[in-house]
């Protein structure tokens, strides 16, 4: 197989998305430590902010050093009901919910999607870690927002320029991220709400738009309007494109 089998989110080579997470991490950590810890008036607030952050970064590590694959691959001791299907790329008997990562060269059990920011699959194994982290993640976005608020209240009369700045880019940047994450957070209510994942959820869109595109083409051509195109998905599929 000319694709190496990618274990966990540690493993070479990193993505570029994995890598701006780290820096924007960094970021915060330096921005918080070196110039508002300064400040005694705010350590009530720092402490949080460490607490959250510490907490983020221990279930980011945990996901990205995590393997989701599919262990019915590796043992022939799983019930016969729980192997069905065949992965034609891995070669071996897989669960009926997995899916083939062509970015990780492995099938996932249950697969939800592969995470660019933890270069990882999120499936059976860790989603519910991963639900974990982005809902840490907002009440980390929002402790640093009011953070750098009280900051920047506190220092533009003083026009202390430096906490201003770095306030002010805080603020900035934690909104946009809360925002994104938000949004995130209610599409997986969604999903779970309606049994689905977010890959199935993608095949789904995917699909009626290839409906609505095939439908204007037929009035279009005037010609008869072929059989439905919303197939069943094969459960073991290469989802490389959808992520990439």
């Amino acid at each position: 197989m000319g694709i190496k089998v990618k274990r966990n989110g540690f493993t070479l080579p990193l993505h570029v998305y994995q890598l701006i997470s780290w820096v924007l991490t960094l970021f915060d950590l330096t921005s918080i430590s070196i110039v508002f810890l300064r400040h005694r008036q705010f350590l009530p607030l720092s402490i949080i902010y460490y607490f959250l952050q510490a907490l983020v970064i221990f279930l980011a590590g945990y996901l990205t050093a995590s393997d989701p694959t599919d262990l019915s691959k590796s043992s022939q001791n799983n019930p016969e009901d729980s192997i069905i299907n065949y992965c034609s790329i891995c070669t071996l008997n897989v669960s009926s919910t997995s899916k083939h990562c062509g970015q990780c060269n492995r099938c996932v059990e249950n697969f939800d999607h592969h995470c660019k920011l933890l270069n990882n699959c999120v499936g059976k194994t860790n989603y519910k870690f991963f639900v974990g982290l982005i809902v840490m993640y907002l009440f980390l976005n929002a402790e640093i927002i009011l953070f750098s608020s009280a900051v920047f209240s506190e220092f533009y009369d003083k026009k202390k320029y430096g906490e201003i700045v770095i306030s002010v880019i805080l603020i900035a940047k934690c909104m946009i991220l809360f925002m994104a994450d938000g949004a995130l957070i209610g599409l997986h209510v969604f999903l779970r709400w309606n049994n689905m994942t977010t890959y199935e959820y993608i095949i789904q869109k995917r699909n009626k738009a290839a409906e609505r595109e095939k439908s204007l083409k037929t009035k279009e051509n005037g010609s008869p309007q072929s059989k439905d195109v919303n197939k069943t998905v094969p459960n073991t599929t290469v989802i490389n494109e959808f992520f990439n």
